[in-house]
């Protein structure tokens, strides 16, 4: 079946770019899509890099800053915390590690990362304790660590860490925990998290100094590592409530939601999966509801088995659903005959159950949901990956089975990756779930490591990621590995822009200009507030972007529009449909902020901005989709071109040319009114933000464009 939604038209960037820096949940995102920037893969992959070692991946990692954090496991079940280097060209791509006596208790759980932090949870089913520690992205220095004393309890599933600096995780039997990360103790005195960190640098210095003094007068002197900041320290986060110790048991990642409480805002939840262990008897299956606020229980829904997939976040027609999967199964490949799974939909809001749809196999990873968060995608033991409906839970389409899955999918683009536990990848299509390339880490000749997949995959900036494990099976205590697969070699994957057919939108990724070039006396006036691949005339436009304006134009004719006609100097005015014209970027509090284009317009006599705000006083900057003229590239031809890939210009105030993709209604006369005022309104210069492109309205059928 065909499933209608977004069409990608990719473009090779002359570096990759990550939309979204932080990592601050499980599988990037609340959809859990394994590719929280949305950047597809390149339709052809290859292995770019393999990381070997003997450690084992068993959660899936986290990207951020240019790094790959994997939680490992060593031999006998030693922790390690290991940042991979993922820039192309890299002779040594470990960044760091951190293990004991750091980490005391074996890592099982994924990490997050935000504000330059990764948080990773401690222990495991046979352990009698569990921690929650936190290290610098930038070097792995630990900075506080909260212990979980108590039987079963561990922190097996990963934390989500809220943009204020609350952190929820399971923690087994004791529930789920949420402490702020913001007010740390140490040493009896109070530290945010920036306070804190400083704090932890501090101490390190000065257990080094007095190292240095007197290593050479005491034979046993050691000299301290990271885990003595931690001893010296005793850095904790406050604990600001704790809900369902002793009757529930956690082991899944928790995830962050609003719900509509029925009042005026809406109410921020926690919700988490609880299982029942067989063995001990302890425990509820069920998926269970707390107010972010303070922990207090809004609802609970009994399920049939345990809910190993962590819970996702989905909306459809006005409702937003949580979805989990369920396995009557753990992870061991060894049970595998007879497993039984479900999909299980709640609504977020009510706490009732929406639908569950059974299927022949355990469901052990999440459902990863796509960007207009209508379409679910899940594995299973089965071997098979399925595609839902998820307002209905119908069935979209099932893919030809392969090996058995214990590991997700990560949704990049319309490209669904998947991995079975024997390590062959499967890209399929997220529209109707067809193969459109696959690949056999075992067999591979640049890999040849055979290795088991738990981990779910992970995507960015068009990078595929997998790594392996060789704890049981076949191939126990062989060698493991780290694999990279996307396009060539400092080609950064494939991205750049996406018609976004769902939500009526093109969004194309650029990056701030420079407002002054170095050889440059002055600061020029602009004219121009996005320039294309060519004409990159720098000092003279706000934004920049690898995509061509032809391939704007091409894109806006996907959604039905028509060309219109650009105007040039005095001489004639443009016209064409209305489109509003947005820029997007990462906001300092990890959140994306949304600005309209307009507002770096701003009348010189009255200060204001013209984005269409209250404040407005001439009202809203229209821009016009006139499309460009097309000229002789060459003289002696006849043949013409788009001369918007010609000037380089996308986007115009004035009507100083003809070659452009939009214009706006304001006139050469107003040249000398408006200045352009980005300072305080976008991100500083070189910062990867993305263009959303929006018409006012759509047209009741497809227009013609250009050929």
């Amino acid at each position: 079946m065909r499933r209608a939604g977004l069409v990608v038209i990719s473009v090779l960037l002359a570096s990759g770019f990550a939309f979204a820096q932080d990592w601050p949940t499980y599988q990037g995102d609340s959809r859990r899509s394994g590719c929280p920037d949305g950047r597809p893969l390149p339709t052809r992959v290859k292995v770019l890099w393999v990381l070997p070692g003997n450690s084992h991946y068993l959660a899936a990692p986290a990207v951020s800053a240019g790094r790959l954090i994997l939680p490992a496991l060593g031999a006998f079940n030693t922790p390690e915390v290991v940042a991979v280097g993922i820039e192309d060209g890299l002779k040594n791509r470990v960044r760091w590690s951190n293990g004991p006596p750091t980490l005391g208790l074996p890592v099982a759980s994924s990490p997050t990362v935000q504000a330059g932090l990764v948080v990773v949870g401690e222990g495991m089913h046979q352990n009698v304790a569990g921690a929650l520690t936190v290290l610098s992205l930038s070097d792995g220095l630990p900075i506080w660590r909260l212990e979980v004393p108590g039987e079963l309890r561990h922190v097996e599933g990963a934390a989500a860490r809220a943009p204020d600096g609350k952190i929820y995780f399971g923690s087994g039997s004791g529930g789920v925990i949420c402490v702020d990360s913001g007010k740390v103790i140490m040493g009896g005195r109070v530290f945010n998290a920036a306070g804190a960190e400083a704090e932890a640098r501090r101490v390190l210095a000065e257990l080094r100094a007095e190292y240095e003094k007197i290593k050479t007068s005491d034979e046993f002197a050691v000299e301290p590592g990271p885990g003595d900041v931690l001893k010296t320290t005793g850095g904790i986060p406050r604990t600001l409530w704790s809900s369902g110790a002793g009757k529930l048991h956690v082991d899944s990642a928790v995830v962050l939601a609003e719900r509509d409480s029925g009042g005026e805002l809406a109410q921020a939840c926690v919700v988490a999966g609880s299982a029942f262990l067989d063995e001990e008897g302890l425990g509820e299956r069920a998926l269970v509801c707390f107010a972010a606020a303070d922990g207090e229980q809004l609802w609970k829904v009994p399920l049939r088995w345990n809910p190993w997939g962590a819970p996702s976040i989905a909306s459809s027609a006005g409702k937003k659903f949580v979805l989990a999967g369920c396995s009557s199964i753990r992870f061991d490949p060894a049970v595998l005959a007879g497993a039984r799974g479900e999909v299980v939909a709640v609504d977020l809001d009510t706490g009732q159950l929406a639908w569950r749809l059974e299927v022949p196999g355990g469901v052990l990873s999440p459902v990863a949901i796509d960007s207009t968060g209508s379409f679910g995608v899940f594995t299973a033991t089965d071997g098979i990956v399925r595609g839902i409906d998820v307002s209905t839970g119908r069935l979209t389409w099932s893919s030809t089975p392969s090996g058995p899955y214990f590991a997700g999918v990560a949704i990049a683009g319309m490209t669904v990756c998947s991995v079975d536990l024997n390590g062959r990848i499967r890209a399929l299509s997220l529209q109707s779930g067809k193969t459109q390339w696959s690949l056999d880490l075992a067999k591979h000749p640049s890999v040849a490591l055979p290795g088991r997949v738990f981990a779910s995959p992970v995507c960015a900036a068009g990078r595929l990621y997998v790594a392996t494990h060789n704890m049981e099976g076949p191939q126990t205590g062989a060698p493991t590995a780290v694999i990279c697969l996307g396009g060539a070699a400092g080609g950064g994957g494939a991205g750049g822009i996406l018609v976004d057919k769902k939500n009526s939108r093109v969004i194309v990724d650029v990056e701030i200009a420079p407002r002054k070039l170095p050889h440059l006396k002055q600061i020029y006036p602009i004219e121009v507030m996005v320039a294309g691949a060519q004409g990159k005339k720098a000092h003279e436009t706000v934004l920049l972007s690898d995509v061509s304006p032809r391939q704007v134009h091409r894109a806006l004719e996907q959604l039905g529009l028509k060309a219109g006609r650009p105007g040039i100097a005095d001489k004639r005015r443009p016209v064409g449909p209305e489109v509003r014209i947005w820029i997007e970027y990462p906001g300092r509090s990890g959140l994306s902020k949304k600005v309209d284009l307009a507002s770096a317009v701003v009348d010189r006599r009255t200060g204001l901005a013209l984005d269409g705000g209250a404040s407005s006083a001439r009202g809203r900057v229209r821009w016009l989709f006139t499309g460009s003229a097309m000229v002789k590239v060459d003289p002696a031809s006849e043949k013409k071109s788009y001369g918007a890939d010609f000037s380089g210009t996308m986007v115009t105030i004035f009507p100083v040319t003809d070659e452009t993709v939009f214009q706006s209604t304001l006139g050469m006369d107003a040249e000398a009114l408006f200045s352009l005022e980005v300072a305080g309104i976008l991100p500083p210069v070189g910062s990867k933000a993305r263009l959303l492109i929006e018409p006012v309205k759509l047209p009741g059928k497809r227009g013609e464009g250009i050929r």
